[in-house]
């Protein structure tokens, strides 16, 4: 039945075969917490999944096509979504939800990444599956319904049935005002009146929680691939300690990258005082008086910084960088959803 709605005869990936509805990945929309027509959601940090039972086989998918069923790191997700109706397919957030209620992407991370059934783990950081839209309910495809009519299915499916780690997203409608005022990490905003659709969409926009802070810079990363000539990111402290890496955002050009990496090449290099372990990567320790000042979501239980962006450098005078070619980096209030191909959010 899967294959009749995907026009595939053969089920072998299914989070590639469902190539879920995204926005665009060039656009940046304007905030705006108030929209007639649309619904707003808490945005979860977890795990993004696509997740059901087809042909009576439990599937659990993530956005790189990574199946985690066969892996029985997800017994409790496993366990609920063998109640399901055959072939129902759901999309949603694999979440670890701290003493707080609030969700920590690193219980998420650890479960997720975990090969094999580990009880220690599963008592340490149980998941809970956030469901927020359903794709699929009893081999009838809803790509068609609405995105409120699919929402009001997803509840009716999650209270008639008896299950113990999935849960149904709420939403507002309207108005995101409140809403986003009690979000940790942000919130979803999606078109009532959507079609859910297989390619790139304005219909799905999220707004995140950001805070800025400047930090000090302690060493430097060696780029990857197109960049591979300049450098990565920054590594960064506050009061000693190390917080996160951080790159830069797209308002600093080519010409602005090599000369801060000028600058960073011919800084003292030093001992380093963070392992490159904690890093996560080798990196180039160095004296310098440079600081940058960084936009990120939150900050960890650990004190590290999650999604920071470079948005500014500063002390570059006396680091003989100028300012001339910086762009003054413009802000970004409201991004659209970007994945590298396989599920929204």
């Amino acid at each position: 039945m899967l294959g009749q709605i995907l026009g595939r005869e053969k089920l072998t990936d299914l989070s590639a075969l469902l190539n879920p509805m995204q926005p665009l990945k060039e656009e940046i929309a304007q905030a705006n917490l108030k929209m007639e027509g649309w619904l707003f959601e808490p945005k979860f940090d977890g795990t993004s999944s696509v997740d059901g039972k087809i042909d009576g086989k439990v599937y659990i998918v993530n956005r790189e096509g990574v199946h985690y069923e066969g892996r029985n790191n997800l017994p409790e997700i496993v366990e609920d979504l063998a109640k399901f109706p055959d072939n129902t397919v759901v999309q949603g957030e694999l979440c670890f939800f701290n003493i707080q209620g609030e969700a920590e992407f690193r219980g998420s991370q650890v479960r997720c990444s975990t090969q094999h059934l580990d009880l220690v783990k599963v008592k340490q950081y149980p998941i809970t599956l956030m469901a927020y839209t359903i794709l699929m309910l009893n081999g009838e495809n809803l790509e068609q319904k609405t995105e409120l009519e699919r929402k009001e299915i997803l509840k009716k499916l999650i209270e008639e049935h008896d299950f113990k780690s999935i849960r149904y997203t709420e939403h507002v409608l309207n108005d995101g005002t409140e809403m986003y005022a009690k979000a940790t990490e942000g919130i979803v905003a999606k078109k009532i009146d959507g079609r859910y659709i297989h390619t790139r969409s304005h219909g799905w926009l999220k707004k995140k929680k950001k805070q800025t802070e400047t930090f000090n810079v302690i060493g430097w990363t060696l780029g990857q691939g197109k960049r591979s000539d300049k450098f990565g990111a920054l590594v960064l402290t506050q009061d000693g300690k190390y917080v996160g890496n951080a790159g830069t955002c797209r308002r600093f050009n080519d010409a602005d990258l090599i000369r801060i990496g000028k600058v960073l090449k011919a800084s003292p290099v030093v001992p380093k005082t963070i392992s490159p372990r904690e890093v996560g990567e080798p990196y180039t320790a160095i004296a310098t008086t440079l600081k940058a000042k960084v936009e990120f979501t939150r900050w960890t239980p650990d004190h590290h910084i999650r999604e920071p962006i470079i948005i500014g450098i500063e002390g570059e005078e006396e680091n003989s960088v100028s300012k001339e070619n910086v762009d003054e980096p413009k802000q970004m209030t409201m991004d659209y959803l970007v994945f590298k191909g396989d599920i929204a959010f």
